[in-house]
């Protein structure tokens, strides 16, 4: 797995996060 693809996956559950809260 890329390191670009991890760090994408990292700020998407993020974003994921902040949007429910």
């Amino acid at each position: 797995m890329p390191m670009s693809e991890y760090l994408c996956l990292l700020t998407t559950s993020k974003r994921r996060q902040t949007d429910m809260g």
